[in-house]
């Protein structure tokens, strides 16, 4: 199966178009991986308001989640086989 990945960029300036990258999300349709690098995160918890730091974590923290599951929510059936329908090439690929 094709592996196929994408680096996950947070913009620091719309106008000036910079941006820094501060993840990966891959996959090879089997296994699914997601990374954030913890020292780029702490350098963008400088650069931005507590609030938006705050939103930031949750949302990666709730693709973590979808993407790699806790042992518990299988076995309290909490995931489908379906939860990683979206993580495909052709979502990942804009």
């Amino acid at each position: 199966m094709k592996t196929f990945f994408s680096i996950i960029y947070l913009p620091l300036n719309s106008n000036l178009q910079e941006k820094i990258s501060v993840g990966l999300v891959m996959s090879n349709g089997e296994k699914n991986i997601f990374k954030v690098s913890n020292p780029k995160m702490h350098i963008i918890k400088g650069l931005i308001s507590s609030n938006k730091f705050s939103i930031l974590k949750n949302y990666f923290n709730n693709i973590l989640n979808e993407i790699e599951p806790k042992i518990d929510d299988f076995q309290l059936n909490l995931k489908s086989d379906i939860s990683n329908n979206w993580l495909n090439e052709s979502y990942l690929s804009y």
